[in-house]
């Protein structure tokens, strides 16, 4: 595993205890710079004055949580300060359980990766390698810029398959 010790990462957990147990876990992994905030606004406050690499949140948290972050961090407009930027933010999704809807509904919202509460440090530093190493294909609108929610093979739709990749004939 590579080393991601200047990496600065934000969880971001309505559940403290919870949140507190996955910042020891990155200290552990060697990731020195870890920032844990347990509100919407104070979540939202770190983003717009500090670059963060990572962002590990809970999802589905009850009340202004997880989900409204996430949508928070994928919209094109969110204000910033000066040399500030979203684009390309890894974002693991952390839930309560992995059923098909709950993962969809995740990879909907704009997160990256899910991963299913309690995380192990084992599943934790598998999630941010892969995260780190597979990069999720990006999307941008003027509405959402994050990684392409398409990305889930969906067995029952019918339209037209937009997004394929040509191939020329010579």
């Amino acid at each position: 595993m590579e080393n991601y010790r200047e990496l600065r990462f934000l969880v971001f957990e309505t559940d403290l205890p919870h949140g507190e147990l996955i910042k020891i876990a990155l200290q552990q992994m060697g990731c020195w710079h870890v920032t844990l905030a347990d509100d919407l606004d104070q979540a939202i406050g770190i983003m717009r004055e500090a670059q963060i690499d990572v962002v590990l949140t809970g999802l589905y948290q009850g009340g202004a949580g997880g989900s409204d972050f996430v949508a928070w961090l994928r919209n094109p407009a969110a204000i910033l300060a000066p040399g500030i930027s979203l684009r390309g933010l890894p974002v693991l999704g952390m839930v309560e359980n992995d059923n098909r809807l709950t993962v969809r509904m995740a990879v909907r919202l704009g997160v990256d990766l899910v991963a299913v509460k309690p995380l192990s440090a084992a599943t934790l530093k598998s999630k941010i390698a892969h995260m780190m190493n597979h990069p999720v294909e990006q999307v941008v609108s003027p509405a959402y810029a994050g990684p392409c929610r398409r990305r889930m093979p969906d067995s029952h739709y019918r339209g037209p398959e937009r997004r394929m990749t040509l191939e020329w004939d010579d």
